[in-house]
């Protein structure tokens, strides 16, 4: 989106994977947030957006399944070495 619209999606899905942290219904927003940071604009909003900072909490605060965790560990490489698939 632009504007105001922009990166609404993927706040949103972020809200949804944090607020149901334990309900596995929503493990698969944690492969969005993988594939999002894999792409430059998807990167470089997370990161204008402290949503790096945001995944670093839930990683050392939160007990999270293997699932979330491997896609979030997936999310925060893809933002420091700016990988894309």
């Amino acid at each position: 989106g632009e504007g105001k619209t922009k990166g609404a999606v993927i706040d949103i899905l972020f809200g949804m994977f944090t607020y149901f942290k334990t309900n596995a219904v929503f493990d698969f927003t944690s492969n969005i947030i993988s594939n999002v940071s894999a792409l430059k604009d998807g990167r470089q909003y997370m990161l204008e957006n402290k949503i790096l900072q945001y995944i670093l909490d839930l990683l050392l605060k939160v007990k999270l399944n293997s699932h979330r965790r491997r896609y979030l560990i997936e999310a925060i490489r893809n933002l420091l070495f700016e990988y894309e698939h």
